[in-house]
C-alpha cells in the first residue's frame, strides 16, 4: 500500500488531469501537465507506454483515470463516479467547461453547492482515484510474477515480448496467428515479422469510436489507417476485426 505522502502527491497530480479536463488538448498543454506530475510519470505503466507515439503517457494516464472512474462505479459507487466524470469533463454538458464548471456539476451530482463540494468532497474523490492508479501499478506486478510462475513466460516490459515473438516467429514460422491488440508499440513490430514470414493472421482490434474522447478517437482510428492501409496494403493473408465492448465494461 502506498504512503501517506506518496498517495497524496498522486492525489494532486490527478488534479492536474481533473482541472485541464481529459478531452482533447494540445501537445504543449499536455506535457504541460505531464511535468507537474512526476509520481504517475514515474509509474511501471506509464514508463512502459513511452515508446508510444504520439504523447502516449498522457494517452495512458487519460486512460487509466476513467478506467479508475468505471471501477468506483463497478464497486457500487455510482454517485461518486458521476461526480468524478462531471469533473474530469467526461459527460454533457461539461464536456468543454472550464475548471469551476466542472466543479458545480459535479456538486449537484452530489445534492450540494460547489463550496461544500470543493472543500469536502472533491479532494477524497481524487484521492480514491489515485489510490487506484498507485495500487494497480503494484498488483499488475504480482499477477505478472504469479502468471509465470504457474501458467505463461510473461515479459516484464513490451520491449521483451516484442523481442520474444519476434524471435519465436522467425525461429518457428508459424502457420497462423489470432491475436489481441493490446498495445500499438508492440503489435506493429510482431505483424511486420508475421509478414516477413507470410504467415496468416488474424488480429481482434478494439472500435476506435468506443474510446472515451474524441481526441482519443481520432488517435486510433488514424493508427489503424496507418498501419493497415499503408503498411500492409495488398497482404492478404491479414484479417483485421473490431469489437465495441470497452475493456473498462469488462470482469475478471
Amino acid at each position: 500500500m502506498a504512503s501517506d505522502r506518496v498517495l497524496e502527491n498522486a492525489a494532486n497530480e490527478v488534479k492536474e488531469f481533473a482541472k485541464m479536463g481529459l478531452l482533447r488538448k494540445s501537445v504543449p498543454a499536455q506535457d504541460k501537465v505531464l511535468l507537474k506530475c512526476p509520481s504517475l510519470r514515474e509509474l511501471p505503466q506509464t514508463q512502459e507506454a513511452a515508446s508510444e507515439l504520439p504523447t502516449p503517457q498522457f494517452e495512458y494516464l487519460v486512460q487509466a483515470i476513467v478506467d479508475a472512474v468505471d471501477a468506483i462505479e463497478l464497486r457500487g459507487h455510482r454517485l461518486d463516479a458521476a461526480s468524478l466524470r462531471a469533473l474530469f469533463g467526461l459527460v454533457d454538458p461539461v464536456r468543454r467547461a472550464n475548471w469551476s464548471r466542472r466543479q458545480e456539476e459535479a456538486a449537484r451530482v452530489q445534492g450540494v453547492g460547489r463550496d461544500h463540494f470543493r472543500r469536502n468532497l472533491q479532494a477524497p474523490l481524487l484521492k480514491a482515484i489515485a489510490e487506484l492508479l498507485l495500487s494497480g501499478s503494484s498488483e499488475q506486478a504480482t499477477k505478472n510474477a504469479e502468471i509465470q510462475e504457474q501458467f505463461l513466460s510473461a515479459a516484464p516490459t513490451q520491449d521483451g515480448l516484442v523481442t520474444w515473438m519476434t524471435k519465436y516467429i522467425v525461429d518457428n514460422t508459424p502457420r497462423e496467428a489470432i491475436l489481441l491488440e493490446l498495445s500499438t508499440a508492440t503489435i506493429g513490430p510482431i505483424l511486420d515479422a508475421l509478414r516477413a514470414a507470410n504467415v496468416e493472421a488474424r488480429l481482434l482490434v478494439a472500435n476506435p469510436y468506443m474510446a472515451q474522447s474524441a481526441w482519443l478517437q481520432e488517435r486510433h482510428w488514424m493508427t489503424l489507417l496507418n498501419r493497415f492501409q499503408r503498411d500492409f496494403a495488398g497482404y492478404a493473408n491479414l484479417e483485421v476485426r473490431m469489437y465495441d465492448v470497452p475493456l473498462a465494461c469488462a470482469e475478471d
